[in-house]
């Protein structure tokens, strides 16, 4: 490598994979449930690359110590979303990583972390690796207003940040599907494991309290975890609950964003409940609110910081049951009002948009 070629290396977890994942990274059918890590962390390596920056993504194992040769001396370390879903796991890839990233600190790159869920309210190895990140990191990049603002005021660092908002997954701008009368009105909830707490804990009151002549068809599209969760749910709430029918869909990593974008567009609704209260949901990311708009659902989701920084394009409030019958009955002029300049609401979620920020902080970095 010349002297002066520019390098990357950043560093996700894919659990089963170790070592160079570059090109394997690229395509979900060979790195596994990696969403949320592939929206973020790709764009910036693409950018690099479309600057001639040559890029390595690494996915790194305590079991596989041997991989420290595949670390060489790049000038930026970009690491990525970090997350595991069992304990072994996370000890593995904390540690993995710390070691790594101290290493590449010391030999000179500028350390560059993507921070994306406000975890510091709890005590676990995954706080205690972000905190030492925070202390290592000479940039953090955040996906919103809300997060970066929520952890500079209760993290000290000495870290510059930046806000790099995540792309929407929705290829182009859907109009709202028409209901037509005495048609069932199609819902859809979407997201991770993590999420599906939210939605079953909203679940009793969206049955009971359904006011509508009309039946209602919720999609559960995650993965199957989170199906069964639903599934264990549903045979504990008394019913019957004639007008409702489920459809649980098992997300496909292969398909993607494919068949997200089928599944948001055959709905008529989208249903994102969470918690304001709950620490561990502060500052989250817009990515499923934006992709419900765009996808052209009437959209209905807790009152979260972020996502009141986009006002006029979704129904937020705390009681999603009655955010959901005020949907059905009020659908027609909801289709027009929130859909009224959205793209200038959401323009900052576009991809190139996105790409050019990644670019402009890629020539100011290195």
């Amino acid at each position: 490598m010349g002297q002066n070629k520019k390098s990357i290396t950043a560093f996700s977890f894919v659990v089963d994979k170790h070592g160079d994942v570059t090109e394997s990274f690229y395509d979900p059918k060979k790195t596994g449930g990696m969403a949320s890590a592939r929206i973020q962390l790709l764009p910036a390596i693409r950018a690099a690359a479309e600057l001639n920056i040559t890029t390595k993504i690494l996915s790194l194992h305590t079991s596989h110590p041997e991989e420290i040769k595949e670390i060489d001396s790049p000038q930026a370390c970009l690491i990525g979303k970090m997350s595991a879903n069992k304990d072994k796991l996370v000890y593995d890839m904390t540690m993995a990583n710390l070691s790594a990233i101290c290493r590449l600190k010391n030999r000179g790159s500028k350390i560059i972390l993507q921070f994306s869920d406000f975890i510091f309210g709890r005590q676990d190895i995954l706080s205690i690796f972000y905190r030492d990140m925070f202390y290592l990191a000479d940039h953090i990049i955040f996906p919103c207003k809300a997060l970066q603002q929520l952890t500079l005021n209760n993290i000290e660092t000495k870290a510059a940040s930046s806000v790099i908002h995540d792309p929407w997954q929705i290829s182009k701008p859907y109009t709202p599907r028409r209901l037509n009368e005495g048609e069932a009105i199609r819902a859809i909830w979407f997201g991770s494991n993590k999420n599906i707490d939210y939605l079953i804990n909203c679940l009793p009151g969206l049955l009971k309290n359904w006011k509508s002549e009309r039946n209602c068809e919720l999609t559960i599209l995650g993965q199957n975890y989170a199906l069964s969760e639903v599934k264990n749910a549903l045979g504990i709430i008394k019913g019957p609950f004639s007008k409702w029918k489920f459809r649980l869909v098992p997300w496909r990593v292969d398909k993607q964003p494919l068949q997200l974008e089928s599944e948001i567009t055959r709905a008529h609704i989208s249903i994102i409940p969470s918690d304001p209260r709950d620490p561990l949901k502060s500052g989250v990311s817009h990515n499923r609110l934006v992709d419900s708009v765009r996808g052209g659902c009437i959209t209905i989701a807790s009152p979260m910081e972020s996502y009141k920084e986009i006002p006029g394009i979704a129904l937020l409030g705390d009681h999603i049951s009655t955010l959901l019958n005020n949907a059905e009955e009020n659908y027609n002029e909801l289709s027009q009002t929130l859909f009224a300049d959205r793209e200038k609401k959401i323009h900052q979620f576009n991809p190139d948009r996105n790409k050019k920020e990644w670019i402009n902080f890629w020539n100011k970095t290195l």
